[in-house]
């Protein structure tokens, strides 16, 4: 548990640019910052305690957290370079994409989800 917050983002956000050592793993390391920009611009954008409501109020949110956490640091504990972290990311990756964007948009506003 201890390595749980430093494996979700090796999970989410690595290789960055510095570490790539060749084209393959350069187009990782941007994807890598542009999920990080999304996050982070969400993140810094709104009322944590915003946040953290609107996740619970909606159950679909709820799941795509709990999947990309969990499959996330399972990823990340258990591979072992980047090339196999990168396909292993591929089936919490559009959970993760689309919990953002689903939170983006309740956050602007809106009333329901459904």
């Amino acid at each position: 548990l201890s390595k749980s917050p430093q494996a979700i983002w090796l999970a989410l956000f690595q290789p960055h640019p510095w570490e790539a050592r060749n084209p393959i793993m350069m187009l990782s390391a941007i994807e890598g910052i542009f999920f990080a920009w999304i996050t982070l611009n969400l993140l810094l954008r709104n009322n944590p305690i915003k946040i953290i409501n609107t996740i619970l109020a909606h159950p679909i949110l709820i799941l795509c957290l709990v999947f990309t956490f969990i499959l996330g640091l399972g990823v990340a504990i258990t591979s072992n370079n980047f090339g196999t972290l990168v396909r292993y990311r591929i089936p919490f990756q559009p959970f993760f994409v689309s919990m953002l964007y689903i939170l983006r948009y309740q956050l602007q506003g809106t009333k329901k989800l459904w």
